[in-house]
């Protein structure tokens, strides 16, 4: 006779329900009512949201769409700790992509007439890292104000340690992550002329962030989560200005700007936070089991 299931294993599964629940609720606000306000955004689009054609009137309400959606969606996933919030809004800006074109089709629609390629189509993107930044941050913290969290939140995503100590390991260790990271997507994101897949994109971020922030822990031993979770916002910064101030291939390929200047780039911001931030969070659950049940 089958044994009828234990109530820890009910409510394991229960607890994955609620998590998919959320990111199910955050992408239909994110696809319907978000890409309702960004003028260009159809199917085979490039998703991005100030450098839309409808700007900052299309972006700007979007990503309130993404703050309001993405805390109600935390909250519906069973608020436990900050990383729960941030793999919520992490796999909701993913799906939300999926859909969408690649760094390939914002390149040729930033330089629709071929030539030497420039900066400015890099540059452009710079302010959606400050965008969805704020979003991260401010769909964090209202849904950690609706629990009643918001201090232990507002300290473990804005507030270092304050001793020399922890802030030099910190510092390291948002180093380490970033610097194994940027490796880690010259390697797998494809070869250097290719063209430019979303699945192998987005598993090259995925697994180049795990492993970047194992790497980190291991060698640092920093703890604080604003050290890691910021990581995918200054490898995909740095990408942008490199590739600005280096946009051409050389040689026989100086004339092509259609091909991603190196392999850091070849995420969209929203790809490289949404998967980023995944990655991170699936090494910070790694590196500390205990971290699941923590309130």
């Amino acid at each position: 006779m089958r044994e009828n299931p234990t109530p820890g294993v009910l409510l394991k599964w229960a607890t994955r329900a609620r998590f998919a629940i959320g990111v199910a609720v955050l992408w239909a606000a994110l696809h319907y009512l978000g890409g309702m306000v960004l003028q260009d955004h159809g199917r085979g689009a490039p998703l991005v949201l100030l450098s839309a054609t409808g700007g900052a009137s299309g972006g700007i309400p979007a990503a309130c769409v993404a703050l309001l959606a993405g805390a109600a969606a935390a909250l519906l996933a069973g608020w436990r700790d900050e990383l729960r919030c941030l793999a919520v809004l992490g796999l909701g800006l993913v799906l939300w992509s999926a859909l969408g074109g690649t760094m390939d089709d914002w390149l040729k629609q930033a330089d629709p007439q071929p030539g030497p390629p420039t900066g400015q189509a890099y540059t452009a993107l710079l302010a959606d890292y400050l965008l969805l930044a704020i979003v991260i941050v401010a769909a964090t913290l209202l849904a950690a104000t609706m629990r009643g969290r918001m201090p232990q939140t507002l300290k473990q995503l804005l507030q270092p340690p304050g001793d020399g100590g922890a802030l030099g390991k910190g510092v390291a260790a948002l180093l380490v992550t970033c610097a194994v990271a940027a490796i880690g997507m010259m390697l797998l994101t494809g070869p250097r002329l290719g063209e430019t897949y979303r699945q192998q994109v987005l598993f090259a971020v995925a697994i180049s962030f795990y492993a970047g922030v194992m790497i980190a822990r291991m060698t640092t031993h920093a703890e604080h989560l604003l050290w890691y979770w910021v990581a995918p916002f200054v490898v995909g910064v740095g990408g942008l200005l490199w590739a600005a101030w280096k946009p051409g291939l050389g040689g026989a390929y100086a004339n092509i700007d259609i091909i991603p200047a190196w392999g850091v780039v070849r995420a969209l911001p929203i790809e490289m936070v949404g998967m980023g931030l995944i990655g991170v969070v699936w090494a910070l659950r790694s590196s500390a089991p205990d971290a699941e049940s923590s309130a």
